[in-house]
């Protein structure tokens, strides 16, 4: 059997909540530690409807025909993007989720989505947390990941901020956004373009292995 332990502890006006660790117990445990690559930096040069239009990107931007990225922008991001034929770094862009994109001449980054195997059965889940860690713990940067089935249909999505946790205890009486089929794999990305940082997704829960 896993066990996982979650506790909170908050502070301000002088008061300090701290709560009493809270353990969940069962035989199927969820763990990743994986790493997300920065994302590149660009224009949103032409906007054609609220999810087509073209990027200029940087030079050595590594973008490619027939890529799915993410897009990320000051208080928004576009993820599944559909990437058309690119002209050095002229990229055409189409068929993106999310928030509409904004007008042009918009700073954006933009990133390859990562491809991640991970095995949730979020109908039989009793906890699960969600962060995107970086080793500078004062950035906030933004990040998203969609969870989908072996069929690749999206059972949850969520916006992440950097060193932030998003925690469900679903024994505890959290809602839970991972019911639907068994999660299979992931897509993740993330929109800071500092080369030198380290982006780690993880995830920890642990779930019923024999519902």
């Amino acid at each position: 059997m896993v066990t996982v332990t979650h506790a909170q502890s908050i502070s301000g006006g002088g008061v300090t909540i701290q709560t009493l660790p809270v353990s969940r117990t069962n035989s199927g445990p969820i763990g990743l530690d994986d790493t997300l690559a920065s994302a590149k930096t660009g224009t949103l040069t032409t906007r054609t409807d609220a999810n087509t239009g073209t990027l200029t990107m940087a030079a050595s931007h590594g973008i490619t025909d027939g890529q799915i990225i993410d897009i990320y922008w000051t208080g928004g991001v576009q993820y599944g993007v559909t990437v058309g034929t690119v002209a050095t770094n002229s990229v055409p862009i189409d068929l993106g989720i999310g928030n509409d994109l904004p007008i042009a001449t918009t700073a954006i980054t933009a990133v390859v989505q990562k491809s991640i195997n991970l095995a949730i059965d979020g109908d039989n889940t009793n906890i699960i947390a969600v962060i995107l860690e970086t080793v500078d713990k004062n950035l906030r940067t933004a990040g998203h990941v969609q969870f989908r089935d072996s069929s690749n249909a999206e059972i949850a999505e969520l916006d992440l901020v950097a060193n932030v946790a998003q925690v469900w205890d679903i024994t505890g009486g959290s809602a839970n956004p991972f019911t639907g089929n068994p999660i299979t794999n992931l897509k993740a990305s993330q929109g800071n373009s500092t080369a030198t940082e380290i982006y780690s997704l993880k995830i920890v829960g642990v779930q019923d292995a024999s519902p």
